[in-house]
């Protein structure tokens, strides 16, 4: 049965933890996470009989969906995986408000996968992901997306974030932000040459279409410096702040578009791209263009028996081996999608016969 003790407000909560983070005093009982229901430890492993007993599946006409909501708040701010996920859970009687709004923190207000996504917590995430009637692309009160914040929060060199969020085909990269008016493209680069690993992890998982990389923009509103009034593409935003990196990248982006992108997949280990990597450097040592020397290591003769034993396959077997190795279940690499591959493989061997007799 679900537990009735009163509990604390979910804004009380969130100042006291607001106090504590600013070294303010606050009472020890305020700071304490207070949840309208009891539910299972997070730190135990529930079974099925626990998950009915505590109440969620029940028709109970005393509870209110507002109270689950805070709970859910409160057990994402505690990292309790299994207590968001049980919260999570479809109930037919009482569907939880996924895409209910909170405020309490500043003047914005907020969706339960803003929030998860604020304080880093991947598990938690994808537990709301994958709830069925999430809005992926719901925005907080500033018109951001959940997917802008995970560019505000990912590190330097873990994407890890954005990369949930880019997975998932719902998620939208074409909304401007509100008060700058700058797409999620546009927005990152902004940051500078630091915020290249989650423009490659941008580029892996999305079309430069869907991106807008050519698209014009009004930089001007966001940039704190002396910048052309015009709308530019995020090449040229690039150049005049002097972002070396970011030029870089977008140049290469621009004249070598397949090359670059099967780069980044293949940076992001994307299934698909490792497929038609392996499938190229079967094709070439297959053809005498690669030499597959002697392993040096126990580790690398796995690797050296698979591409002799690959390279006395006919071409459709060895498209479908590749395909299999990554969970494919296709016949046929493209040469839409092999052509990347080897163009990767000749930037790689730039003095070998590779780069200009198979290209």
């Amino acid at each position: 049965m679900l537990s009735s003790f009163c509990p604390k407000s979910l804004l009380c909560y969130l100042d006291a933890k607001d106090k504590k983070d600013k070294g303010l005093k606050c009472d020890d009982d305020d700071w304490k996470p207070h949840l309208y229901y009891q539910y299972p430890d997070s730190d135990v492993e529930e079974d099925d009989d626990e998950y009915e007993d505590i109440g969620l599946e029940s028709n109970d006409p005393n509870r209110e969906d507002d109270s689950r909501m805070y709970d859910l708040v409160v057990s994402i701010q505690e990292n309790r995986q299994k207590t968001a996920k049980k919260i999570l859970a479809t109930d037919k009687h009482h569907p939880l408000k996924i895409n209910e709004t909170f405020d309490g923190l500043g003047d914005i207000n907020f969706t339960a996968l803003h929030y998860a996504v604020r304080h880093s917590l991947p598990s938690i995430v994808s537990i709301i992901l994958a709830h069925p009637d999430v809005d992926v692309n719901m925005a907080d009160s500033n018109n951001a997306t959940a997917l802008f914040d995970a560019c505000s929060e990912t590190k330097d060199d873990d994407p890890g974030m954005l990369i949930i969020l880019l997975s998932d085909p719902r998620v939208r990269v074409d909304i401007v932000e509100t008060w700058d008016n700058l797409n999620i493209l546009c927005r990152t680069a902004c940051v500078g040459d630091e915020a290249i690993h989650q423009l490659q992890a941008m580029v892996a998982y999305r079309s430069y279409d869907e991106l807008g990389i050519d698209k014009r923009a009004n930089f001007h509103d966001f940039l704190s410096r002396e910048i052309t009034n015009e709308p530019i593409t995020v090449l040229e935003m690039a150049r005049y702040c002097k972002f070396n990196g970011l030029v870089n990248f977008f140049e290469k982006c621009k004249t070598y578009p397949l090359q670059t992108k099967h780069e980044c997949e293949v940076l992001y280990k994307l299934s698909d791209a490792l497929s038609t990597q392996i499938y190229a450097t079967v094709v070439l040592a297959s053809d005498g263009y690669l030499k597959i020397n002697p392993p040096l290591t126990e580790k690398e003769c796995d690797t050296v028996r698979f591409l002799k034993m690959a390279t006395r396959l006919p071409l459709e077997l060895q498209m479908i081996l590749c395909n299999r190795m990554f969970g494919i279940n296709k016949d046929t690499i493209t040469s839409k999608h092999s052509f990347p591959a080897f163009c990767y493989l000749a930037s790689l061997y730039p003095e070998k016969k590779i780069k200009s007799e198979v290209l």
